[in-house]
């Protein structure tokens, strides 16, 4: 066995590992990225509540606001 043929070896176990190694870190990179689809999905719709509840006490805060301001002026006479 020649240096080159011990080359060859060497690289060829090196190029096989790094194969291995990249296909695990894919298949943990698609698993991570499913996840985060599914975090960001629940975060919209955490957003699109919490938009429809402030939509509902602006509509309620206003007239809360004038009746409160009559019951004040009422107290005051």
């Amino acid at each position: 066995m020649d240096a080159f043929e011990i080359l060859v070896v060497i690289l060829s176990i090196t190029l096989a590992i790094f194969l291995v190694l990249a296909i695990v870190a894919t298949a943990y990179l698609i698993k991570v990225l499913k996840n985060a689809e599914k975090i960001s999905d629940h975060v919209e719709t955490v957003a699109n509540n919490l938009e429809s509840a402030s939509n509902q006490f602006k509509k309620f805060s206003a007239p809360a606001g004038v009746v409160q301001f009559f019951t004040q002026m009422l107290r005051k006479k």
